[in-house]
């Protein structure tokens, strides 16, 4: 028996998780895969690909390898087609920035530090 396509427009990726039981949840769940005038059904459901690696709680047992990818209680899905995740590029951009300003203000505050000596 084949399992249920992921509810996600764009997507279609089969298995994953089923939508929450609470209200509050699935509203919100419901909002963040952009489906206004939907209702999920019991089989409806949302794929891993949408979940970041801190969203789930991972159990071992005694030391072993993983043995369950659960996720945490209250997490939404936020990973999909239409959000843009920073690239390495950019990420790697954004740091040397960083990197230059902190430096720029170093060599500022030694000359101004070298004016009072």
């Amino acid at each position: 028996m084949p399992s249920t396509l992921c509810s996600v427009p764009l997507c279609a990726e089969r298995g994953g998780h089923a939508f929450p039981r609470n209200e509050k949840w699935k509203k919100q769940w419901i909002d963040a895969i952009k489906r206004d005038k939907w209702k999920p059904t019991a089989h409806s459901i949302v794929c891993q690909k949408h979940f970041k690696e801190s969203d789930y709680l991972v159990e071992t047992h005694r030391g072993t390898s993983t043995l369950h990818h659960r996720l945490r209680k209250g997490v939404i899905p936020s990973i999909f087609a239409w959000t843009k995740s920073p690239t390495l590029s950019a990420v790697r951009r954004e740091s040397r920035l960083t990197c230059r300003k902190k430096l720029i203000e170093n060599i500022e505050f030694k000359e101004k530090l070298a004016l009072y000596e």
